[in-house]
């Protein structure tokens, strides 16, 4: 189950990043993104100056890379995106340090 704090924590962390942003730009601009998760160090609270997110859907990863680099420069951050399928998460899972992961766009997907 959520912790209460769970939707206020993953809102505060989005704003910080300047994940909110990035998040709806990306919806808004490349159609299909079913699952968005902010993974590694942001989603663990560190601002190390990367951002990784991992995207589930039918994304244009030209336009993906080209959003990313330009909103990167706005915030001062490398935002370094990563397209897979729900079977290609769940085979990353370990690797990509899932249990640490914040929702960000869409329903979660279980391991």
């Amino acid at each position: 189950s959520k912790h209460s704090l769970f939707s206020e924590l993953r809102d505060l962390v989005q704003k910080y990043a300047g994940v909110d942003d990035l998040i709806e730009t990306l919806i808004k601009k490349l159609g299909d993104v079913k699952t968005a998760y902010l993974v590694g160090d942001y989603a663990r609270g560190i601002d190390s100056g990367l951002i990784d997110i991992v995207l589930i859907g039918n994304i244009n990863k030209v336009e993906l890379n080209r959003i990313a680099e330009r909103r990167g420069k706005d915030i001062s951050r490398k935002i370094r995106p990563m397209v897979v399928t729900v079977k290609e998460l769940r085979s990353l899972w370990e690797q990509l340090k899932m249990e640490h992961a914040l929702l960000i766009w869409g329903k979660p997907i279980k391991k």
